[in-house]
Protein backbone atom coordinates (compact mmCIF):
# COMPACT_ATOMS: atom_id res chain seq x y z
CA UNK A 1 0.00 0.00 0.00
CA UNK A 2 1.33 3.14 -0.75
CA UNK A 3 2.89 5.58 2.16
CA UNK A 4 0.78 8.18 4.00
CA UNK A 5 2.69 10.55 2.66
CA UNK A 6 2.03 9.71 -1.36
CA UNK A 7 -1.64 8.86 -0.64
CA UNK A 8 -2.12 12.38 1.04
CA UNK A 9 -0.34 14.04 -1.79
CA UNK A 10 -2.64 12.11 -4.22
CA UNK A 11 -5.97 12.81 -2.55
CA UNK A 12 -5.46 16.60 -3.29
CA UNK A 13 -5.78 16.14 -6.96
CA UNK A 14 -7.98 14.51 -9.98
CA UNK A 15 -5.59 14.50 -12.25
CA UNK A 16 -5.58 11.24 -15.05
CA UNK A 17 -3.22 8.38 -14.17
CA UNK A 18 0.30 8.29 -16.38
CA UNK A 19 0.11 6.41 -19.42
CA UNK A 20 2.19 3.51 -20.10
CA UNK A 21 4.31 5.71 -21.57
CA UNK A 22 4.60 8.34 -18.69
CA UNK A 23 6.09 5.69 -16.37
CA UNK A 24 9.29 6.19 -15.92
CA UNK A 25 12.17 8.39 -16.46
CA UNK A 26 16.27 8.45 -16.30
CA UNK A 27 18.17 11.18 -14.51
CA UNK A 28 21.80 11.90 -15.08
CA UNK A 29 23.82 14.86 -15.08
CA UNK A 30 27.13 17.12 -14.03
CA UNK A 31 27.17 17.69 -10.24
CA UNK A 32 24.52 16.46 -7.68
CA UNK A 33 21.15 15.61 -9.31
CA UNK A 34 19.04 14.52 -5.81
CA UNK A 35 17.73 18.36 -5.73
CA UNK A 36 16.25 18.20 -9.35
CA UNK A 37 14.98 13.99 -9.04
CA UNK A 38 12.79 15.09 -5.28
CA UNK A 39 11.57 18.12 -7.24
CA UNK A 40 10.46 15.50 -10.34
CA UNK A 41 8.75 12.92 -7.95
CA UNK A 42 7.00 15.60 -5.76
CA UNK A 43 5.57 16.64 -9.28
CA UNK A 44 4.78 12.97 -10.39
CA UNK A 45 3.10 11.97 -7.46
CA UNK A 46 -0.24 13.22 -7.12
CA UNK A 47 -0.71 11.53 -10.76
CA UNK A 48 1.45 8.41 -9.70
CA UNK A 49 0.70 7.34 -5.73
CA UNK A 50 2.68 4.21 -6.23
CA UNK A 51 6.43 5.36 -7.15
CA UNK A 52 9.65 3.92 -7.40
CA UNK A 53 13.07 4.93 -7.19
CA UNK A 54 15.78 2.84 -8.65
CA UNK A 55 19.36 2.76 -8.68
CA UNK A 56 21.38 0.92 -12.06
CA UNK A 57 24.96 0.93 -9.12
CA UNK A 58 24.80 2.12 -5.51
CA UNK A 59 26.65 0.54 -2.61
CA UNK A 60 24.79 -0.96 0.33
CA UNK A 61 25.11 2.44 2.37
CA UNK A 62 23.64 4.68 -0.56
CA UNK A 63 23.32 8.18 1.67
CA UNK A 64 20.46 9.43 -1.63
CA UNK A 65 18.70 6.26 -2.31
CA UNK A 66 18.52 5.70 1.26
CA UNK A 67 17.27 9.58 2.34
CA UNK A 68 14.21 9.38 -0.98
CA UNK A 69 13.41 6.09 0.16
CA UNK A 70 12.76 7.42 3.40
CA UNK A 71 11.41 10.85 2.32
CA UNK A 72 8.71 9.58 0.12
CA UNK A 73 8.20 6.11 1.85
CA UNK A 74 9.35 3.89 -0.41
CA UNK A 75 9.21 0.97 1.92
CA UNK A 76 7.07 -1.69 0.24
CA UNK A 77 10.26 -3.22 -1.57
CA UNK A 78 13.66 -4.06 0.27
CA UNK A 79 16.25 -1.41 -0.17
CA UNK A 80 18.34 -4.47 -1.68
CA UNK A 81 15.45 -4.54 -4.86
CA UNK A 82 15.52 -0.37 -5.93
CA UNK A 83 19.45 -1.07 -6.92
CA UNK A 84 20.71 -2.70 -9.69
CA UNK A 85 23.73 -4.15 -8.24
CA UNK A 86 26.41 -2.87 -5.85
CA UNK A 87 29.41 -0.41 -7.24
CA UNK A 88 31.45 -3.24 -6.03
CA UNK A 89 29.55 -6.20 -7.83
CA UNK A 90 29.49 -4.10 -10.92
CA UNK A 91 33.46 -3.94 -11.31
CA UNK A 92 34.12 -7.46 -10.47
CA UNK A 93 32.07 -8.23 -13.24
CA UNK A 94 33.40 -5.55 -15.65
CA UNK A 95 36.83 -6.69 -14.81
CA UNK A 96 35.35 -10.48 -15.53
CA UNK A 97 34.33 -9.52 -19.12
CA UNK A 98 31.04 -9.67 -18.14
CA UNK A 99 29.50 -6.53 -19.13
CA UNK A 100 26.37 -7.99 -20.90
CA UNK A 101 25.76 -9.93 -17.86
CA UNK A 102 25.96 -6.93 -15.25
CA UNK A 103 23.32 -5.32 -17.98
CA UNK A 104 21.04 -8.75 -17.83
CA UNK A 105 20.61 -8.27 -13.85
CA UNK A 106 20.26 -4.34 -13.47
CA UNK A 107 17.53 -4.91 -16.22
CA UNK A 108 16.36 -8.19 -14.19
CA UNK A 109 16.18 -6.17 -11.00
CA UNK A 110 14.46 -2.98 -12.37
CA UNK A 111 12.17 -4.86 -14.26
CA UNK A 112 10.64 -7.03 -11.20
CA UNK A 113 11.16 -3.75 -9.37
CA UNK A 114 8.61 -1.31 -11.51
CA UNK A 115 5.91 -4.36 -11.97
CA UNK A 116 4.03 -2.39 -9.08
CA UNK A 117 4.72 1.27 -9.32
CA UNK A 118 2.76 3.61 -11.48
CA UNK A 119 6.37 5.65 -11.80
CA UNK A 120 10.00 4.96 -11.53
CA UNK A 121 12.92 7.51 -11.44
CA UNK A 122 15.80 5.85 -11.98
CA UNK A 123 18.88 7.92 -10.79
CA UNK A 124 22.12 7.77 -12.60
CA UNK A 125 24.85 5.13 -11.93
CA UNK A 126 28.09 6.12 -12.53
CA UNK A 127 31.08 3.20 -13.28
CA UNK A 128 33.42 5.64 -15.29
CA UNK A 129 34.46 9.44 -15.33
CA UNK A 130 31.80 11.86 -13.87
CA UNK A 131 30.24 12.97 -17.03
CA UNK A 132 30.74 9.88 -19.11
CA UNK A 133 27.28 8.92 -20.67
CA UNK A 134 28.13 5.29 -21.04
CA UNK A 135 26.13 3.27 -18.59
CA UNK A 136 23.23 6.12 -18.83
CA UNK A 137 22.83 5.25 -22.28
CA UNK A 138 23.11 2.09 -22.19
CA UNK A 139 20.44 1.57 -19.42
CA UNK A 140 17.88 4.48 -20.32
CA UNK A 141 17.68 3.05 -23.86
CA UNK A 142 17.40 -1.24 -22.35
CA UNK A 143 14.84 -0.10 -20.33
CA UNK A 144 13.19 2.14 -22.67
CA UNK A 145 13.30 5.23 -20.35
CA UNK A 146 13.96 9.51 -22.12
CA UNK A 147 16.74 10.69 -20.09
CA UNK A 148 16.59 14.37 -18.16
CA UNK A 149 20.30 15.53 -17.80
CA UNK A 150 20.74 18.07 -14.79
CA UNK A 151 23.80 20.55 -14.75
CA UNK A 152 24.23 21.46 -11.46
CA UNK A 153 24.33 25.40 -10.79
CA UNK A 154 27.69 24.77 -9.50
CA UNK A 155 29.30 24.22 -12.34
CA UNK A 156 26.75 26.81 -14.53
CA UNK A 157 27.95 29.53 -11.97
CA UNK A 158 31.16 29.70 -14.05
CA UNK A 159 30.53 27.81 -17.35
CA UNK A 160 29.80 29.64 -20.64
CA UNK A 161 26.83 28.03 -23.20
CA UNK A 162 29.42 27.22 -25.40
CA UNK A 163 30.53 24.45 -22.69
CA UNK A 164 27.16 23.74 -21.73
CA UNK A 165 26.39 22.90 -25.61
CA UNK A 166 29.66 21.10 -25.72
CA UNK A 167 28.22 18.60 -22.66
CA UNK A 168 24.60 18.21 -24.08
CA UNK A 169 25.77 17.30 -27.51
CA UNK A 170 27.92 14.68 -25.92
CA UNK A 171 25.17 13.29 -24.59
CA UNK A 172 23.09 13.30 -27.02
CA UNK A 173 25.60 11.44 -29.33
CA UNK A 174 25.90 8.70 -26.75
CA UNK A 175 22.05 8.27 -26.55
CA UNK A 176 21.34 8.26 -29.95
CA UNK A 177 24.31 5.93 -30.54
CA UNK A 178 22.50 3.79 -27.90
CA UNK A 179 18.83 4.36 -29.51
CA UNK A 180 18.20 6.15 -26.03
CA UNK A 181 15.95 9.60 -25.88
CA UNK A 182 17.40 12.80 -24.40
CA UNK A 183 14.08 14.55 -23.26
CA UNK A 184 15.57 17.49 -22.27
CA UNK A 185 18.18 19.45 -20.24
CA UNK A 186 18.22 21.18 -17.13
CA UNK A 187 20.20 23.64 -15.74
CA UNK A 188 20.33 27.08 -14.15
CA UNK A 189 20.72 30.51 -16.21
CA UNK A 190 23.08 33.20 -14.62
CA UNK A 191 20.83 35.89 -16.46
CA UNK A 192 18.37 36.28 -19.64
CA UNK A 193 21.38 36.19 -21.87
CA UNK A 194 22.41 32.88 -21.14
CA UNK A 195 18.54 31.76 -21.05
CA UNK A 196 18.35 32.93 -23.91
CA UNK A 197 21.65 30.37 -25.70
CA UNK A 198 20.33 27.87 -23.70
CA UNK A 199 16.71 27.58 -25.25
CA UNK A 200 18.62 28.46 -28.21
CA UNK A 201 21.36 25.68 -28.02
CA UNK A 202 17.98 22.88 -26.33
CA UNK A 203 16.51 23.93 -30.28
CA UNK A 204 19.46 22.93 -32.27
CA UNK A 205 19.38 19.81 -30.40
CA UNK A 206 16.19 18.80 -30.49
CA UNK A 207 15.77 18.88 -26.72
CA UNK A 208 13.72 20.91 -24.02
Amino acid sequence: APGTLAAALASQTTLPPLTAMDRGIYVDGVGPTAGEEVGLLYQVLPRAPRLGYFRPFANEDDRKLATIRQLFQLTDHPVEAMRGATVTEARALLQAGKEDELLDMVISKYVDYADDKDFVLVSRGHLGDPGDAFWTAKIASALSLPVVYVVHRSYTASASTSELSEIAARVKEALDAQGARFAGLVCTARDAAMERDVRAMCDTLGVF
